[in-house]
């Protein structure tokens, strides 16, 4: 019983590290499509 008690923290800490991943890779892409704008309005 301890053991898959064990077995689903571990579960839920990979999906917890996994959203919090996803939310880190999208805010870095939003950051480089808004430097790309800049650019962008600057060449313009």
């Amino acid at each position: 019983m301890k053991r898959t008690g064990q077995q689903f923290t571990q579960r839920v800490t990979v999906q917890v590290q996994k959203k919090l991943l996803k939310k880190q890779l999208s805010r870095e892409l939003w950051q480089s499509v808004l430097e790309e704008r800049k650019k962008m309005t600057m060449v313009q």
